[in-house]
C-alpha cells in the first residue's frame, strides 16, 4: 500500500473510534432515560404521555393538516415539561448524526449511509415518533434538514403518528378497515 492509502486507513480508523465512542454515549443517554421510566422504556412512556395529551374530541372535525398542527403544538407543551431529558437526548442524537454527515473522512454518501444505518437500526418505533415530532417543532434547529437528508426516519410507521392513529381508530370503530399500504 502507498503512504496515502495507509494514511486514509488510519483516518478511517480514527473516525470509527470516534463514531463508536459517541455511539456508546448515545446508548448510555438512552439507557439513563429508560432507567427513569416505570417500565424501563422511556420512549414508550413518553409517547403514551404525549398521546394522552391529544384527545380525539380535539381532533374531531379537523383536516389532516389541522390535526397535525394541533398534535405538533401538544408536542411543544410536552417538550417544555420534559425539556431536560429530551434536550440532552436530542442534542446527543443530533451530534452523533452530524459526526457522520460532516465527516471529511467519509467522502461518499453511501459511506455515510453505512453509519447512519447503524444509528437507524437502534431506533425504536416510539423513539422514531418522538424524533418526528421534535424535528417538526420549533426546537429542532438544523436537525430536521439533516435527519431528512439522510432518511433517519425511514422506518417510521405513518399509521403510528398520533393524529393518524385517531383517524384509524375512528374508521375501525365504524367497521371499515384501512387498506394496507396507504401512507
Amino acid at each position: 500500500k502507498t503512504m496515502t492509502d495507509q494514511f486514509n486507513v488510519t483516518l478511517l480508523q480514527q473516525f470509527e473510534n470516534n463514531f463508536f465512542s459517541y455511539f456508546n454515549i448515545y446508548l448510555k443517554v438512552k439507557d439513563q432515560l429508560d432507567k427513569q421510566s416505570r417500565k424501563n422504556d422511556y420512549f414508550t412512556d413518553a409517547y403514551h404521555s404525549l398521546s394522552s395529551m391529544v384527545k380525539y374530541s380535539d381532533l374531531q372535525g379537523k383536516t389532516a393538516s389541522e390535526a397535525y398542527e394541533y398534535t405538533k403544538n401538544q408536542y411543544s407543551i410536552f417538550f417544555i415539561k420534559n425539556r431536560e431529558a429530551f434536550s440532552h437526548y436530542f442534542r446527543t442524537m443530533y451530534r452523533l448524526v452530524t459526526l457522520v454527515t460532516s465527516s471529511d473522512v467519509l467522502k461518499l454518501d453511501r459511506d455515510k449511509m453505512r453509519y447512519i444505518k447503524i444509528i437507524r437500526s437502534q431506533l425504536t418505533e416510539k423513539e422514531l415518533l418522538l424524533i418526528y415530532y421534535d424535528i417538526h417543532s420549533s426546537y429542532s434547529g438544523k436537525a430536521r434538514q439533516v435527519f431528512y437528508e439522510y432518511n433517519l426516519l425511514k422506518h417510521l410507521p405513518p399509521l403510528s403518528k398520533i393524529e393518524i392513529k385517531f383517524e384509524e381508530e375512528n374508521i375501525s370503530a365504524f367497521g371499515k378497515t384501512i387498506p394496507q399500504g396507504i401512507v
